[in-house]
């Protein structure tokens, strides 16, 4: 097809035939999706993270993504712009993650009527969930770390974890709660991690 032809073709059917055409056809397919959505892209990212500069930076981490995952693209599931609203949020997660990591400053990004939160957003919450997790276990006492492992890890009955530690039930159950107390108090956002990742909000156990 001509680069005129392609134009002229939705969103939809122009990526079928960027994905399945030649090198020229693939090329001018994502010429024409960039025309298309940049700066209505680059208009909700920066409208996000309120620097130029770093709009800038997703802006075009998010178009190699999208070339780079374009095969996981499900036709029918999602429009082609929400999935590539998709892949920015993500992104802007993780540069709010970083500058968390950097400055100390939490940085919030509550959810888009226009891009609904999905499992690949849910799955990035769970690996900060995990990464969290893992930071403040390690800061707590070798016999509460045990029980957690056994716990959560190994899905040990508290009497089968008395029984491997040679301690009382009674025993096990103290220590466990001030394990978690001092995880709340280690991860301070715990709850609202916990919600994030699965995605919907759900009854928490602690």
């Amino acid at each position: 097809m001509t680069y005129r032809e392609l134009e002229r073709l939705g969103d939809a059917e122009l990526l079928r035939r960027t994905m399945s055409g030649k090198d020229e056809e693939f090329n001018w397919g994502w010429e024409i999706l960039s025309a298309r959505h940049r700066e209505p892209l680059f208009g909700y990212i920066v409208s996000r993270v309120k620097s130029r500069a770093d709009a800038e930076d997703v802006l075009q981490k998010t178009w190699i993504a999208a070339a780079s995952n374009i095969g996981r693209y499900r036709f029918g599931q999602a429009r082609f712009k929400t999935w590539l609203f998709g892949i920015a949020r993500i992104l802007i997660l993780k540069l709010f993650e970083q500058r968390k990591a950097e400055t100390g400053h939490c940085t919030r990004l509550e959810p888009d009527e226009e891009v609904p939160c999905d499992g690949q957003e849910a799955a990035f919450w769970q690996e900060v969930l995990d990464r969290e997790i893992g930071k403040a276990v390690r800061m707590l006492p070798t016999r509460q770390k045990t029980i957690l492992v056994l716990r959560y890890r190994g899905n040990r009955s508290f009497d089968r974890i008395a029984a491997i530690l040679g301690r009382s039930k009674y025993w096990v159950y103290v220590e466990h709660s001030k394990a978690m107390a001092r995880l709340r108090e280690l991860v301070p956002n715990l709850a609202e991690l916990r919600v994030r990742a699965a995605g919907r909000p759900v009854r928490l156990p602690y």
